[in-house]
């Protein structure tokens, strides 16, 4: 049998304002900890934001195309 793990690592209250923040800074990291070369990662918020920023364009685009009945949603 093989195991596998990954770890993601976020702060308080170095990485939110909040301890029930948390889980969110974690989760956010995991698909990056399965990726990374020693599958451990720190949360960084900087990274976190500018990818946020093409999730929100990504929905920006999706919206528009609804709208322009370039796609249909079923």
């Amino acid at each position: 049998m093989q195991v596998d793990a990954s770890i993601s690592i976020a702060l308080y209250p170095d990485h939110c304002e909040h301890p029930n923040e948390l889980l969110n800074c974690v989760e956010t990291t995991v698909s990056h900890a399965k990726d990374a070369p020693g599958k451990i990662v720190m949360y960084d918020a900087g990274r976190m934001r500018s990818e946020r920023y093409n999730d929100d364009y990504l929905l920006e685009e999706l919206r528009a195309a609804l709208s322009n009945h370039e796609l249909t949603c079923y």
